[in-house]
């Protein structure tokens, strides 16, 4: 050692840094291989995007576009797509009877599809409750909104081929409707394995996340989807329970004749399309 060179030196001290860093290679791999999942899961539920930022230069006649990679996080991703949706989800109540023997039933929940208060959930919501005598109970409809206010409903129509029902809110006296309405993905793009959440709850909202597990599709050049599974049942046993993606579109309604199976979901398109063929036969 006491007879090399300085650039032999340097290049002794070049080769062990590359040893090195190959072997540093090795371990690390092996342990990920032995890693708990839940380790490993972490590390790969996280996303790199480049955004672009446009920077105006010194003189003020142009402009150097500068480009960043931001970390993101699945996780952020998911609680973004919650919170976007968190206005457009309101609980279906049933009105029976009058005076002392009125009763309020949870029903399902309902999606707000427009600005003015149109809400879509499930035609079951409808069903009609029989007395003693076989004669229909007297009926009327509320949604419960976020933050606690409550809004009279107005049966508008129904779609039977995707049992979907449509009504129009009214805020009560000394009350607001402060609602937003959904925003929807196209269900038709969806693919195998993309992560999905499903929003529910009784009370107060419930999710549970998964995976798009298969694709109904029909059998058109189109390929559009008839039907969305997911490898997890439904956030809530109410129907209307809806199923987002991760930008926080709504793909998804656990309504109609899907609302027997908690891990199958009417497509947002076809949704669309029945609020649109309800309006029009109601106009």
């Amino acid at each position: 050692m006491e007879n090399l060179t300085k650039q032999q030196l340097t290049l002794l001290a070049l080769l062990l840094s590359f040893v090195t860093s190959i072997a540093t290679g090795i371990v690390t791999v092996s342990l990920m291989e032995r890693a708990p999942k839940a380790v490993t899961q972490t590390i790969n539920r996280i996303i790199e995007k480049t955004v672009e930022r446009v920077v105006p230069a010194e003189n003020q006649k142009a402009s150097i576009v500068t480009k960043e990679t931001v970390v993101v996080r699945s996780d952020d991703l998911a609680v973004a797509a919650i919170e976007k949706n968190a206005k457009s989800i309101v609980r279906v109540k049933r009105v029976e009877g009058v005076g002392d023997k009125r009763n309020e039933v949870l029903v399902g929940l309902g999606l707000v599809v427009s600005k003015d208060g149109l809400i879509a959930a499930d035609s079951g919501v409808l069903d009609r409750q029989f007395d003693a005598y076989g004669s229909a109970i007297p009926r009327s409809f509320l949604a419960s909104l976020p933050g606690g206010t409550v809004a009279e409903l107005k049966f508008i129509g129904t779609d039977e081929e995707s049992g979907i029902a449509l009504f129009s809110a009214a805020a009560q006296a000394g009350s607001t409707l402060d609602v937003t309405p959904a925003e929807f993905g196209d269900a038709d793009k969806m693919k195998l394995g993309q992560t999905v959440i499903s929003l529910g709850g009784e009370k107060d909202n419930a999710v549970a996340t998964g995976i798009v597990a298969n694709l109904a599709q029909r059998e058109t050049p189109d390929k559009s989807v008839t039907a969305i599974y997911t490898d997890r049942d439904a956030a809530s046993a109410l129907s209307g329970t809806v199923l987002v993606n991760l930008t926080g579109e709504v793909v998804g309604i656990n309504a109609g004749s899907f609302r027997f199976e908690k891990n199958r979901y009417l497509p947002g398109t076809l949704l669309k399309s029945a609020v649109e063929s309800i309006k029009s036969a109601s106009r």
